[in-house]
């Protein structure tokens, strides 16, 4: 059976925390405006600055966590690209795989996104790391069915 090849990157969803931080640092951002605005002493003026550019800093590193990170499938490999600027890419042959697994924890699982790890028999930690994909399960089980065509496993 071909498949089709599928990107994917890091699910938004998988920086809740991040998300959390941006949205308390927005706030006490737009407090301490406020505060200075009803004439507050120059202090706040300095405190204002620099809580919004925590808060784009922020921004700016849930933005950067999207999209450096690459997650691609096709009929024949597995692969992981990182970076934006510069490229680190890793890439396993379905035909090399022995094993595939998932890693969720509680909030993961609420949320439907996780890790998935791709084993070969020459490395004894995961050789491809899909950190933080939506719909996990999913990818492990297509490609586990995937390595059980190519090896005959049916």
């Amino acid at each position: 059976m071909a498949y089709p090849q599928l990107e994917m990157r890091p699910a938004w969803r998988n920086q809740i925390f991040m998300f959390i931080i941006l949205a308390f640092l927005i706030l006490s951002a737009v407090s301490v405006t406020f505060a200075e605005g009803n004439g507050s002493d120059a202090a706040t003026g300095s405190s204002s600055a620099v809580v919004w550019l925590i808060a784009a800093f922020t921004a700016l590193v849930i933005v950067w966590r999207r999209y450096s990170w690459k997650f691609s499938i096709d009929s024949v490999r597995v692969s992981s690209h990182h970076g934006i600027i510069a490229r680190n890419q890793k890439t396993v042959r379905i035909q090399d795989l022995r094993s595939v697994s998932l890693q969720q924890g509680l909030i993961q699982r609420l949320l439907n996104v996780g890790n998935v790890a791709f084993y070969t028999a020459g490395s004894a930690s995961a050789e491809v790391l899909y950190r933080g994909i939506k719909n996990p399960a999913i990818v492990r089980d297509d490609v586990q069915r995937m390595l059980d065509e190519r090896t005959g496993d049916r």
